[in-house]
């Protein structure tokens, strides 16, 4: 039986409603620190201008036509499509919660559809880029530096992503056998290969480390303070380190990650193996480089035939 909600949500207010809902996410779906973040801000974000806009404070009051003036509002802040679509996706998955709960009797949500977009294939580093700047070791003792590149190895030649970067420690490298152990989400773990190359790269960095007496740490990779880091360290890490090297405007760890899968395929990897080595659990998520291959395939496929207007 449905408990009057009235008498249900009157002692639960809007903030205490979407703790439960992100404790609900960590503890039973096993989301990421990532996208617990993500979903509080979103609807956080519906919270707050469904208040200012309409003066309203409770959830059973919100109806279909209150969220559609909060996406139209978020169109007119110019944000992207797919930002939209993300915070659609956070009140759709909150709202079904509040009805599994018997919080809510119906989700308003239910009639909002996702704003349709192109399919964007992601940005990708040259491979020449990449070839040069791991070619260029430290050649110095200072551990930062050293620090420096052996994060950009690492999210490249291993294609891990960032919260599984800040998350590595030493017991999860196997350097004699040339592997890393990756935990990834929902805590699946997997071998990535290293290349010998890069494992003498790396212990050569343990070596730094030790001799600047910031060796005893547990995590791999540290701030200039030697604590770990965190996801917007990394990003922000990332960007200053690559942006002499490329024009990138969308310069990021992840595009790191999408380019060592680009340059595999252009390397005649199978679609099967990049999607074990990056952790898809299903190829679809892989499938995005095989149209990106294409796309500059065709490139190079326009610029090199002849122009067949001027041929007689």
């Amino acid at each position: 039986m449905v408990i009057p909600i009235s008498q249900k949500e009157q002692p639960m207010r809007i903030m205490r409603m979407i703790e439960q809902f992100i404790h609900y996410l960590q503890y039973e779906k096993r989301y990421s620190t990532h996208t617990l973040a993500a979903y509080r801000t979103d609807l956080l974000q519906f919270a707050s201008f469904f208040k200012k806009q309409y003066g309203l404070e409770k959830w059973s009051e919100a109806e279909a036509f209150h969220l559609r003036s909060w996406i139209f509002d978020l169109v007119d802040q110019e944000l992207t499509k797919r930002s939209i679509n993300r915070k659609i996706c956070s009140l759709r998955s909150f709202f079904e919660f509040l009805v599994r709960e018997e919080i809510l009797e119906k989700n308003p949500a239910i009639e909002i559809r996702a704003i349709k977009t192109g399919r964007t294939l992601p940005e990708v580093v040259p491979m020449k880029v990449m070839i040069d700047f791991l070619n260029r070791p430290p050649q110095d003792s200072d551990w930062k530096n050293w620090r420096d590149f052996i994060l950009i190895g690492f999210l490249y030649e291993t294609g891990m992503r960032r919260a599984e970067l800040g998350g590595l420690k030493w017991k999860d490298l196997d350097l004699l056998q040339d592997r890393v152990i990756v935990t990834g989400k929902g805590n699946k773990q997997r071998y990535i290969p290293l290349r010998s190359r890069f494992s003498g790269f790396i212990s050569e960095y343990e070596k730094v480390m030790a001799a600047a007496s910031v060796g005893k740490s547990e995590y791999v990779i540290l701030t200039d303070r030697g604590l770990p880091v965190y996801p917007k360290w990394i990003y922000n890490r990332v960007r200053r380190l690559l942006l002499p090297y490329t024009d990138g405007e969308k310069l990021s760890p992840h595009t790191l990650r999408h380019s060592i899968a680009t340059h595999l395929l252009m390397q005649g990897a199978d679609i099967q193996i990049i999607k074990e080595f990056l952790g898809h659990s299903s190829l679809a998520a892989t499938e995005i480089y095989t149209h990106n291959s294409i796309e500059r395939l065709k490139k190079t496929y326009q610029k090199a035939l002849p122009d067949l207007d001027h041929i007689h």
